[in-house]
């Protein structure tokens, strides 16, 4: 005695509406956990960057100190310069260093969304969730790739996979460059410098030595 398949429909279909039911838990639990994990994490490591943001290097205080005579004046005007040197560099690098943690952070924040919407495809996709067509197109100069699917959960998995491999290959380089500030070459007086009158001989140096001596 066969089966019609209007009944093997309706079984199915009452199949997978108590399948539906018995994962649902399940699945509100793994969205309420994503996005309880997902807000947390971003807010600690926003936190985190923020307070090395404000936590800069700290000029010294010797070098607002006035000098305590004339004579040690060109002394400790040479050890602020110094100083002040040393300073800049630790803010240069400092500045880098905060570039380099926002740099992982933004990769990080990268990462840790596609591996959710990868975590939630997956669930959608173990509930079997159905919807209407869904269609994703991509084009490059050598290549093109489509999607047509009627599960949210390839779809959100799909995309997840994208934004995770998106983060790991796009490289953004921080470089520092090392220049003297208050270090430079010292500069010749002007008038050493300045070209000699017109019709007078530039001066040079002559030694001479009386016979016998």
């Amino acid at each position: 005695m066969s089966v019609p398949e209007t009944d093997l429909a309706e079984i199915a279909a009452s199949a997978e509406r108590r399948w539906q039911d018995r994962t649902l838990p399940f699945m509100v639990r793994m969205l309420g956990g994503l996005t309880i994990f997902f807000l947390a994490a971003s807010f600690i490591q926003l936190v985190y960057l923020h307070s090395r943001i404000e936590k800069a290097p700290i000029l010294p205080n010797s070098v607002l100190v006035p000098p305590a005579s004339a004579a040690r004046g060109l002394t400790e005007l040479n050890t602020a310069s110094v100083l002040l040197e040393s300073h800049v560099v630790a803010l240069r690098y400092h500045q880098a260093n905060i570039f380099l943690m926002a740099r992982v952070w933004t990769n990080y924040l990268g990462f840790v969304t596609g591996m959710t919407l990868a975590l939630v495809g997956a669930t959608f996709i173990l509930g079997k969730l159905r919807m209407s067509s869904t269609s994703l197109e991509g084009r490059m100069d050598s290549a093109a790739v489509s999607l047509k699917t009627a599960s949210p959960g390839i779809t959100l998995a799909v995309l997840g996979v994208v934004l995770m491999m998106t983060t790991i290959v796009v490289q953004h380089p921080i470089e520092t460059k090392d220049v003297p500030v208050y270090l430079g070459p010292r500069v010749q007086p002007q008038e050493n410098l300045m070209p000699p009158a017109a019709g007078t001989a530039a001066p040079s140096l002559t030694t001479t030595r009386e016979a016998g001596k």
